[in-house]
């Protein structure tokens, strides 16, 4: 294997890495968009407001990622496993933060738990690639 392997290797997962993060980063808009909508303009509670817009979040991430040209099926699988969890994370992060402290604005539990949830998919998305043959 020569240097020039190593480098192709790295820019290609570089590459990966950036749709994956970007991909993050439209999965997660939409759960904050669709809640910021449900819960401002609609007037619905907002634990219920976020329970849909994780709900619609998750929906799209899995219908978007079936289609072939998106990822490998390898790629696929892992995306959609990391994405799912993520928005767990954010959907029980937000949870905690605005039921255990109730002056806290939801907007801003819903940044925090959003950047936790990113940098979560971040670092197990390079970790799985990482430990991957």
């Amino acid at each position: 294997m020569s240097a020039y392997d190593d480098a192709s290797s790295s820019s290609r997962f570089g590459v990966i890495f950036a749709r994956f993060i970007s991909f993050q980063i439209m999965v997660m808009a939409l759960d904050a968009l669709v809640t910021w909508l449900l819960v401002s303009k609609a007037g619905i509670p907002i634990l219920l407001g976020k329970t849909i817009g994780t709900l619609s979040a998750a929906a799209f991430a899995v219908v978007y990622l079936r289609q072939v040209s998106v990822f490998a099926n390898n790629s696929r699988f892992i995306a959609v496993s990391i994405t799912l969890i993520s928005l767990l994370v954010n959907y029980g992060m937000f949870t905690l933060l605005v039921l255990r402290n109730p002056i806290l604005q939801w907007p801003l539990a819903c940044g925090a738990a959003t950047t936790a949830a990113l940098l979560l998919s971040g670092i197990g998305y390079w970790r799985v690639h990482r430990f991957t043959p």
